[in-house]
């Protein structure tokens, strides 16, 4: 199985590893810690620090071509679970609803003494597979079918019914 890496220039990295691996149509995102655009860990509070991590998430989606819709789990990490709530607060204003799922687990330290750091799954949403021969032939039918009693049914007072001339349905 091929796998394509993904590195975002908006995302500062602290070691080793790629912002992101393409595994079919699953992107798994490396967690994302508060690093502004210098490499260095943002200040401020713990919403603060959040908002960077997503940020910073967000530009590793941009560059795979996705966005923050196509994110279906994810894992954030904190160092004090105080944090949790301050922290749930900025992350409710990055997804929509439905929002991904997600697991929130307490650990003892972060790289560079970040107290927060988020990491994600997303997936590239397919496209409509076409219809075979058979399927949209049946599709043509069915629609030929609805149309054609609605336009009956629509008839002006005194019109025959739906049934028709000979007392017949339309075909299903």
């Amino acid at each position: 199985m091929s796998r394509k890496a993904i590195h975002a220039p908006g995302a500062a990295a602290v070691g080793p590893y790629s912002h992101g691996v393409w595994s079919r149509d699953l992107l798994f995102l490396s967690g994302q810690t508060p690093l502004g655009d210098d490499g260095k860990l943002v200040k401020g509070d713990i919403a603060a620090q959040t908002t960077r991590c997503l940020a910073n998430l967000g530009a590793v989606l941009a560059e795979a071509g996705l966005s923050e819709a196509d994110v279906v789990k994810c894992n954030v990490f904190l160092v004090d679970m105080n944090d949790f709530a301050a922290m749930n607060g900025a992350y409710e204003s990055f997804f929509e609803t439905p929002r991904p799922a997600r697991s929130t687990v307490g650990v003892a330290a972060l790289p560079l003494g970040a107290r927060v750091e988020i990491e994600a799954i997303a997936r590239r949403r397919s496209k409509p597979k076409p219809l075979s021969a058979r399927q949209q032939l049946k599709a043509d039918r069915e629609g030929a079918s609805a149309w054609k009693a609605t336009k009956e049914t629509k008839g002006t007072k005194g019109a025959k019914s739906a049934k028709g001339a000979k007392g017949k349905g339309p075909r299903a």
